[in-house]
């Protein structure tokens, strides 16, 4: 008995030493349980050697504990990574249950093979043992018995993997299996259940059921933390907040995952002593969630970490240490550390061919990572081979609907996306995602990868329609999968809202950013990737022309990473932002400044520094600064040309930028030349498909625009468009702006209609994607006011500008680029209307604007200078107007040089004032000097040189060089047929100016065919509802009336009149004139109630002006009194105003005396009334402050009330007129033109008086009658002064009192005395008339006018005649002869006639034109020089 005791006894030892190491192991403390382990081994030696008489049974128990603790020091040596040692004692453990015949043992002897197999990623030889395992174990047990914890063990390997093969649902199921078995034996706080609840959370996670994983940590971490603080609980808790930071770091609450990790760190830093694989793993979780932070420098210390313990617990040549190279690599790869990171993935894949050869998985992971680091070098043929080589290993080791192709094709389809080789890229997107959807299903994060790389694809070939449909799958799947509160679905939201941003619906893209930058917000992500979000929504404010709010977003990302680094990518962008936005809000030095930042932060050999170049071009190009923005072009195109190929994206930006330059210094041909050079480069990156495609034929058409080449403008514009329908659809900003290009050339080539319809569908287009308040909005009103406005229709180009300008306005404010444009518009078209007080006003506005945002030196100021410059011309400002146009010249040379278009026009403007100054040589100089730059930089066919014969041919008109004029006139038609055919309005301009100049040849049958002509094509063009076609009808009917054709001449009137009433009503100056007209004819057909009728008509319309006229300058009196002092007249310009005030006074004094003496005759009444409406001191300030609205309403009172004769009124007349002239003379508003002088006086006094006079034919350019004194030199231009109806005119002595007064005041003025001037101009003998008569007669064959008529007419028109007078004074009496009718016939022939004249009144009417002519040359000779002097 003691025996059996003592032989049993060391057996009992050995096996108590196997239960204190199992309890060791299960507080996880390896050193005591291997300890123990030992021992019992040790023990076991000692009994098997000492003891060779051991029982049969004692020595299969012995062997029995000799298999076990083999099998438990093997699970020791795995927990402390000892592979080899645990790999021994499996094998001796086999070997003895192999003698044992002891299948159960032998399964056992399996599972720990099956382990260190998995551990060492030897998946399907684990697979295979593990399987074998259970496969015996079920054997022993009988299918009865498959509840055992043994069995348990087997299903919880092969779960593991199963989850590492993810095949997750095999895994799940036996997951479920062991933790059933174990939860039945074991209860729920056996540690072995926890190891498997956690296994069960871990495939959660990798099924993406974040919440479902989370949960079990969540609940077995309070358990574990309940429980006693034993190095096994230590141990599992450990293992659970990795777990949770896994789930953190997957779900990107990184702040959140790291603190777990740390504390997970710092368990096993407790329990392990600083160098175990457990400790290495925590190292790289906190590595690899500092690299998510971007934080790159404390990634890299993690993962050396992690790679010095693995070192030394493994040795190089370890697959663990592979892994960890390959995650530095990572970093590295991250900090664009590229040879750095090479270097690290050539060792892991050294390391990984050497341990494990070329068919492994590792060595493919290395292959994978050398060619990511080949792709972010742009080596993209290596990084394929590198891509293709991992695929060659894997296809050896799995089939191919394994996931890591799908991993493989994503990285080569990137690789080919680099390329541009969009359709294989999307091959391999595709295929990856093949497989995964087969895979995995459809709601996995590796599916919604791949819909977002396919995407992505669609997105750079700009089918954005498709992009939008894969991201969209992408975020369902991603929301499916993780809710709302995920950096990937705020990823997926930013990806959509890039992708609007691109259709230009950037209130949609808007929403989708902000939701973006909320979630990442909520995930404390208050860094990286929220400085991108701002900066993205930034650029979308941008877009929406929110510039305020884009700056304060832009400032939110800048102020992020300046914390970070300084000198990052990102901050160089955002500088760049900053300045676009404040080159938007015209703060150009603003600008300037934030993009020299992002230069300085860049350096020279940064890819950014060329588009910086770039910018800063744009800003000086912005600024009119062409010469700087060239050579800011140059250097950017030298920098792009050093850092890529000249067949480059980059490259053709700066070929683009170059040719704009040129094109705004007109240098059609540069320009061109560069743009062409952009385009070929274009077609053989992108094909001939692309959008950048359609914008350098956009660029091309824009040159041709501009040389008049208009159809091959519109074939380039509608290659544009057609590929952008293509790319797009018929609903994209960029179709909106072809269709805008297309109705521009439309306009330019007189097709208003389909100008009209382009501009249209651009409209709706822009509404619909941006609604009403949008910049582009507002253009399309702008465009389609612009084709109103071309076609003369003022009144509808209006409403649209206004549209446009208040949608700018909101937008923008007032102070605003495209405000003060639109402003201009606005002015241009009340120019076109006459009303030049409103469009001065307005131009006023737009000039503040322009010099507030630009300063002086800048084209739109110039333009603003000329836009007032064409109002003062008008109101014959022409001092005013050379000062503006002077001025905008002197800014265009700074600017622009002395070879520019712009210079040209000015030239031109210039030579227009000095025509109507009938300065026709410094005209001539001028228009020469324009026709040179525009002949040089246009060629002779265009429609700039065509406008420019136009101003030559009217400036030999007015020299009465009328085969010159015609000469240069049929140059510009030719032109302007060549350019446009003959339906065309600058084509009916040239037939009217043609018909013009055969009028005054007296050619009247070639004038009514161009004039005809002309017509035609209007009515074509406009219909007959245009001020335009009315002129012409006038024009026609003048003729008819010339040559006595009544009937002809009575339709063309009538026709005439119908327009202007229909378009400006009744009150309008030239019906005056038609009505008059039509009266004479009325007279000459012997109808004389009706010709009463209708000059009482005429009259009529007189008298309304009139009654305007004074509510118009008082009004107008008021505006100038307010005006800024640069702004508006030059104010006075006689030495002595007083002077001039009183020797007019003076002179009329005596003239009402003398008249009141020697002619007005009435009863003692209407003396009375009379001389106490005539005394009036000239001193008094009463008299000078008296209206013109009192001075009209007492002459017409009195002329009513009192019965005053003709003469009594004429005299109340002139005393209101001098009163008017010395009010105005007082208070300043004195105005330096001679010809005001002797016509008009002062501005805004006297017109409605000279109108009376002057205007019964109206006035050809449209103005109205208030602003007929102010325009004095159109009206001699144009009027036939009609003698006949002087007679019966009050003012017709007033006028020739003026005529007196003013040379007057010049002779006291000047010591070059004007010999007999006064003599000369109102006196013309007999003698002279019966001289000039017989040159005539026996010289002149006047066609058409041989007829004789009782009452012929006599035509005689005066042309821009300094003091011209519709009164010569012939033996003293006052001369009528035109167009008499019959009851002034005999009267107008007895004047005329005298023994030695005969009567032919036709040639009476020349030989007076060629006196009179040349009186006014010897005036103009005699007092050129004296008029500059003293008046500017």
């Amino acid at each position: 008995m003691d025996s059996d005791v003592s032989q049993t006894d060391p057996i009992q030892d050995i096996l108590d030493l196997q239960k204190q190491g199992q309890q060791s192991y299960r507080q996880a403390d390896f050193q005591s349980a291997e300890q123990c382990y030992i021992q019992a081994i040790h023990q076991i030696e000692i009994l098997t050697t000492t003891n060779n008489n051991v029982a049969d049974a004692n020595v299969i128990l012995i062997d029995q504990a000799r298999c076990d603790v083999y099998l438990d020091i093997c699970k020791v040596y795995i927990r402390q990574d000892k592979y080899d040692q645990a790999t021994e004692y499996v094998q001796m453990s086999q070997r003895v249950a192999a003698q044992l015949d002891d299948l159960m043992r032998s399964a056992r002897c399996l599972d720990r093979q099956g382990e260190i197999e998995l551990l060492r990623n030897q998946f399907d030889q684990a697979l295979h043992d593990l399987n074998n395992s259970l496969e015996q174990k079920l054997n022993v047990l009988g299918n009865y018995n498959n509840d055992n914890l043994d069995v348990a063990e087997c299903y919880h390997y092969l779960s593991k993997i199963y989850c590492a093969l993810d095949r997750y649902d095999m895994s799940f199921s036996s997951c479920e299996k062991a933790l059933d078995i174990r939860m039945k034996h074991l209860g729920e706080n056996d540690l072995d259940v926890i190891e498997s609840c956690l296994l069960k959370a871990q495939i959660y996670v990798q099924l993406s059921k974040y919440d479902e994983a989370f949960s079990i940590y969540v609940k077995y971490v309070s358990i574990t933390l309940g429980m006693s603080e034993s190095a096994s609980n230590l141990y599992v808790i450990a293992n659970i907040y990795d777990g949770m930071g896994i789930i953190y770091n997957f779900q990107a609450k990184y702040n959140e995952a790291l603190p777990l990790f740390e504390m997970s760190l710092n368990f096993r830093l407790k329990l392990f002593n600083g160098d175990h694989s457990h400790i290495a793993k925590s190292y790289t979780n906190i590595g690899t969630t500092y690299r998510h932070q971007l934080k790159y420098d404390e990634a890299l210390s993690m993962h050396q970490k992690s790679l010095d313990i693995r070192l030394k617990l493994l040795g190089f040549y370890n697959i663990d240490v592979a892994e960890a190279y390959i995650n530095i690599g990572y970093v590295y790869s991250y900090q664009s550390k590229c040879d750095e990171a090479l270097s690290v993935f050539e060792k892991s894949l050294n390391i990984a061919l050497k341990v494990l050869g070329e068919n492994h998985t590792n060595p493919a992971d290395s292959y994978s990572g050398i060619g990511n680091i080949y792709f972010l070098q742009g080596r993209n043929d290596e990084a394929l081979s590198m891509c293709y080589k991992a695929i060659n290993i894997r296809s050896k080791l799995f089939d191919e609907n394994h996931d890591d192709f799908a991993i493989l094709y994503s990285n080569i389809g990137r690789i080919h996306q680099n390329q541009s080789k969009y359709d294989e890229a999307l091959s391999m997107y595709q295929k990856s995602l093949n497989i995964q959807l087969k895979a995995f299903g459809e709601y996995h994060p590796d599916v919604a990868r791949s819909y977002n790389n396919i995407g992505l694809i669609y997105f750079d070939q700009a089918k954005y329609d498709e992009s939008l449909s894969m991201q969209q799958k992408c975020l369902n799947i991603l929301l499916t999968l993780y809710g709302n509160g995920h950096a990937d679905v705020a990823e997926s939201y930013s990806l959509i809202g890039y992708i609007y941003c691109q259709q230009s619906k950037y209130d949609e893209a808007l929403p989708m950013l902000q939701k973006s930058l909320n979630i990442m917000t909520e995930l404390g992500n208050s860094q990286p990737e929220n400085s991108a979000l701002c900066a993205a929504i930034g650029i979308t404010y941008f877009h929406l022309c929110r510039y305020d709010e884009a700056l304060l977003m832009y400032q939110k990302s800048l102020n992020i990473e300046l914390e970070l680094d300084e000198d990052n990518d990102l901050v160089v962008n955002l500088y760049t932002h900053m300045g676009d936005t404040y080159k938007a809000q015209f703060k150009h030095d603003e600008a300037i400044s934030m993009y020299q930042k992002s230069l300085t932060i860049s350096g020279e050999n940064h890819d950014e520094v060329a588009t910086l170049y770039d910018k800063i071009g744009n800003v000086y190009c912005a600024q009119s600064k062409y010469d700087e923005a060239l050579a800011m072009y140059q250097k950017s195109l030298t920098v792009q040309l050093l850092l890529s190929e000249e067949n480059h994206a980059d490259v053709v930006s700066s070929y683009d930028n170059i040719a704009n330059v040129y094109y705004h210094q007109s240098k059609y041909d540069e320009a061109l030349s560069n743009y062409q050079k952009s385009l070929d480069i274009r077609l053989k990156i992108f094909g001939d498909n692309h959008p950048d495609i359609g914008q350098s034929y956009t660029n091309i058409g824009k040159v041709y625009c501009d040389r008049s080449q208009y159809d091959k403008a519109l074939s380039m514009y509608q290659t544009c468009l057609n590929i952008q329908l293509n790319l797009f659809g018929d609903n994209h900003s960029d179709v909106a702006t072809s269709y805008n290009n297309i109705g521009n050339v439309y306009s330019l080539q007189s097709d208003y209609y389909e100008a009209e319809l382009m501009h249209r569908k651009s409209l709706t287009i822009r509404l619909g994607l941006f609604g009403y308040n949008h910049a582009d909005v507002a253009l399309s009103y702008g465009n389609i006011g612009h084709v109103y406005f071309d076609q003369s229709k003022y009144e509808r180009a209006l409403p649209k500008y206004k549209k446009s300008l208040n949608i700018l306005l909101q937008l923008f404010g007032e102070n605003h680029n495209d405000v003060a444009r639109l402003y201009r518009f606005i002015g241009n078209a009340y120019f076109g209307q006459s009303k030049y007080d409103e469009a001065l006003y307005i131009y006023r506005k737009s000039l503040k604007i322009n010099l507030k945002l630009f300063g002086e030196n800048n084209i739109q100021v110039t333009e603003v200078y000329n836009s007032i410059g064409y109002i003062y011309r008008n109101q014959s400002k022409y001092y005013d107007a050379l000062l503006m146009f002077q001025k905008s010249l002197n800014i265009q040379l700074k600017l622009l040089g002395d070879n520019h278009s712009n210079v040209a026009s000015s030239y031109n403007n210039i030579g227009d004032i000095y025509s109507r100054q009938s300065k026709h040589n410094e005209s001539l100089s001028m228009y020469q000097k324009s026709l040179t730059i525009q002949s040089e930089l246009l060629g002779d066919n265009h429609k700039n040189v065509a406008d420019l014969y136009d101003c030559i041919g009217r400036a030999y008109f007015h020299e009465f060089k009328y085969v010159e004029s015609l000469s240069a006139y049929q140059k510009s038609l030719d032109i302007r047929l060549k350019l446009f055919g003959n339906d065309h309005t600058t084509v009916a301009t040239s037939y009217a100016e043609i018909g013009k100049v055969c009028q005054e040849q007296l050619k009247y049958v070639e004038a009514v065919f161009m004039y005809e002509k002309s017509l035609n094509i209007r009515l074509k063009l406009f219909g007959d509802d245009n001020s335009d076609i009315a002129e012409l009808y006038t024009s026609i009917a003048d003729v008819y009336l010339i040559e006595m054709k009544n009937n002809e001449a009575l339709i063309k009137y009538e026709q005439a009149s119908k327009i202007y009433v229909n378009i400006f009503g009744e009150n309008y100056a030239k019906l005056a004139h038609i009505y008059a007209n039509i009266a004479k004819i009325y007279d000459n057909q012997n109808k004389h109630d009706q010709a009463d009728a209708i000059r009482h008509k005429s009259q009529q319309v007189d008298h309304n002006l009139q009654q305007k006229d004074g509510i118009d300058e008082q009004a107008n009196d008021e505006s100038k009194q307010n005006s800024d002092a640069s702004e508006g007249s030059t104010g006075d310009i006689l030495a002595n105003i007083e002077d001039v005030s009183d020797l007019l006074i003076d002179h009329i004094l005596d003239k009402i005396s003398e008249t009141s003496d020697s002619e007005i005759s009435t009863d003692d009444e209407s003396q009375d009334e009379l001389e106490s409406s005539s005394n009036f001191d000239s001193t008094s300030d009463s008299s000078t402050d008296d209206s013109q609205d009192e001075l009209e309403s007492d002459v017409s009172s009195k002329s009513s009330e009192t019965g005053l004769n003709e003469k009594q009124t004429d005299v109340l007349e002139e005393k209101r007129y001098y009163n008017a002239y010395t009010k105005a003379s007082r208070d300043g508003k004195y105005i330096n033109a001679f010809m005001r002088i002797i016509l008009a006086g002062p501005p805004n006094v006297g017109k409605t008086s000279i109108r009376r006079v002057f205007t019964k034919l109206g006035l050809s350019h449209g103005s109205s009658p208030t602003l007929v004194g102010e325009i004095s030199d159109k009206i001699f231009d144009i009027i036939t002064y009609e003698f006949y109806e002087c007679k019966t005119c009050n003012f017709t002595k007033v006028l020739n009192h003026k005529i007196i007064a003013a040379i007057e005041l010049f002779l006291q003025h000047t010591d070059q005395p004007i010999k007999n001037l006064n003599t000369s101009i109102v006196n013309i003998t007999k003698d002279q008339i019966h001289t000039e008569y017989s040159i005539v007669d026996s010289t002149t064959q006047l066609p058409g006018l041989q007829e004789q008529h009782h009452h012929s007419a006599i035509n005689f028109k005066i042309q821009r005649s300094i003091g011209a007078a519709p009164n010569l004074k012939v033996g003293g009496e006052y001369t009528a002869a035109h167009n008499a009718d019959s009851r002034l016939g005999s009267e107008l022939t007895a004047t005329y006639a005298t023994n030695d004249i005969q009567t032919d009144k036709s040639k009476l009417q020349l030989a007076i034109s060629r006196i009179y002519q040349r009186l006014r040359l010897q005036l103009q000779d005699q007092s050129h020089g004296i008029l500059d002097q003293q008046f500017g």
